[in-house]
């Protein structure tokens, strides 16, 4: 007998290394997101996703899922600086890894988390702007989402111990040149600012 496509649930992407990103988790893509080897889904989402077989899926999977509430976007982005830091800092975090992050469509809410992440990373803004679209469905990025991202002055921890995708490991700064983040009490003792040993 057959077994049943693969169903990713789209928009699905791979952002880095354990870093997955994508829709609403419905039954059909269990089995894709099983072959994924997660640790953790991050569910931005207004309710926490609670049909049986997902929970029975990450009881299974040995996979924790962590919901952050974020409303459905309507008149308005339904994010704070300080979630978006909060859900940044579970991405870096290497023992939650691999990671899926999904909100209800996979493209608004999900995607801003990423385009300040990119910001993170040091990325150009105009090359975060092509990766947000790229998961949209018109193409589009709205002007709210621009200002979003050129405001954002949330703090986000630096974990001790970093995922290889962020700076290759390396902390070429004392200061974010764009971005707001404080870096573990070991290095501002011990002045440990240009190195940080990979995951």
């Amino acid at each position: 007998m057959d077994l049943p496509f693969l169903i990713p649930p789209l928009p699905y992407g791979h952002v880095e290394d354990n870093v997955y990103r994508g829709g609403y988790p419905k039954l059909r893509h269990l089995r894709f997101l099983k072959r994924l080897k997660l640790k953790t889904i991050v569910s931005l989402t207004p309710d926490p996703v609670n049909y049986e077989e997902f929970k029975t899926f990450c009881k299974e999977q040995n996979i924790e899922n962590i919901h952050v509430r974020v409303e459905k976007p309507k008149d308005s982005l339904p994010l704070t600086y300080a979630k978006v830091a909060q859900i940044i800092q579970i991405i870096l975090d290497t023992s939650k890894l691999p990671i899926f992050v999904h909100c209800l469509d996979g493209s608004v809410i999900t995607g801003v988390i990423f385009m300040c992440l990119r910001k993170l990373q040091l990325w150009d803004n105009s090359i975060i702007h092509i990766e947000y679209r790229r998961y949209t469905r018109d193409d589009d990025i709205s002007s709210e989402a621009i200002e979003f991202l050129e405001k954002y002055n949330g703090e986000i921890v630096i974990p001790e111990k970093i995922p290889h995708w962020l700076w290759n490991g390396q902390i070429p700064f004392k200061k974010h040149p764009t971005m707001k983040i404080r870096l573990p009490e070991s290095y501002e003792t011990e002045g440990k600012y240009l190195f940080v040993i990979r995951s």
